[in-house]
């Protein structure tokens, strides 16, 4: 709401894309309405028009295509691990995976938290905790790299597929 608040004081056209770019800042700010503000002050002045155009400019994904990749390594399979691994990406990733695993042992998830895991489907907790617990060994770092976590990911499903 007060993203749109702003579109509208800026004087910028509202588009099907606009919302779709907005939606994508929301999905990577984790609720912080100053991160939301300071993303869209950089998308309003670098001209940004296109969802791509976003993800690709700001470092950010898509909330479809964390979905994608939090499937893809539960289920071991690498095909959709073509995101730069950052650190914001990787408590994203955390935290659907909390909430899936909050689901599956019967904890019962608010409507927002339930909208936050649609399209993740629904594997054994047991997986769910063994990644949990892998991608919770990067936190002993003081900081940590792409790499580091990209090499994680691809040891978890390199462990669990054989």
């Amino acid at each position: 709401n007060a993203l749109i608040e702003i579109v509208k004081k800026e004087g910028i056209e509202a588009t099907a894309e606009l919302a779709e770019i907005i939606v994508a800042i929301v999905d990577n700010c984790e609720g912080s309405l100053r991160k939301a503000i300071a993303l869209l002050e950089r998308v309003i002045y670098s001209e940004i028009k296109t969802t791509s155009e976003l993800i690709s400019e700001l470092g950010l994904t898509s909330s479809s295509q964390l979905i994608a990749v939090i499937n893809d390594i539960l289920s071991f399979n690498g095909k959709s691990l073509n995101i730069v691994f950052n650190e914001d990406i990787l408590k994203q990733i955390i935290h659907k995976l909390i909430l899936l695993f909050k689901k599956q042992l019967g904890v019962e998830l608010n409507r927002w938290e339930k909208g936050q895991i649609v399209g993740i489907n629904n594997y054994s907790s047991k997986i769910t905790s063994n990644l949990l617990q892998d991608l919770y060994e990067l936190n002993k770092y003081n900081y940590i790299t792409p790499t580091q976590i990209e090499f994680t990911i691809l040891n978890f499903i390199s462990k669990n597929k054989s």
